[in-house]
């Protein structure tokens, strides 16, 4: 149930502890070594996918978990999409520009 993993951490203090976070599964521990894996997250997290994991140096009791929350951005979905199709827009009128340049001197123009 793990899943695919991004992100990975473990301390020095505690040889054979690591935690990975999951895309799709929280974080899970290892106390030896990755022969067996436990989850840590089960019902504390409203985000199932964590995209970073560190353990602090000064007490490997301490996880810290960054984590991939989606927030209904749709302004921003609508700004990408609108700066991509200015960018198609943009590109087509420097081709139509570049064409009329190059074959007015006689070159050979790519389709």
């Amino acid at each position: 149930r793990g899943g695919r993993s991004i992100a990975g951490a473990g301390s020095a203090a505690r040889p054979g502890e690591y935690y990975f976070g999951a895309t799709g599964g929280g974080l899970w521990k290892t106390t030896n070594g990755g022969v067996t894996w436990s989850v840590v997250t089960d019902g504390q997290l409203t985000s199932a996918s964590v995209g970073a994991v560190a353990v602090a140096p000064s007490n490997p009791d301490v996880v810290y978990i960054g984590m991939f929350i989606y927030k209904h951005l749709y302004l921003t979905s609508g700004l990408y999409a609108g700066f991509l199709v200015l960018a198609v827009m943009g590109h087509r009128q420097w081709r139509r520009s570049f064409k009329a340049h190059h074959a007015s001197a006689g070159d050979i123009v790519p389709a």
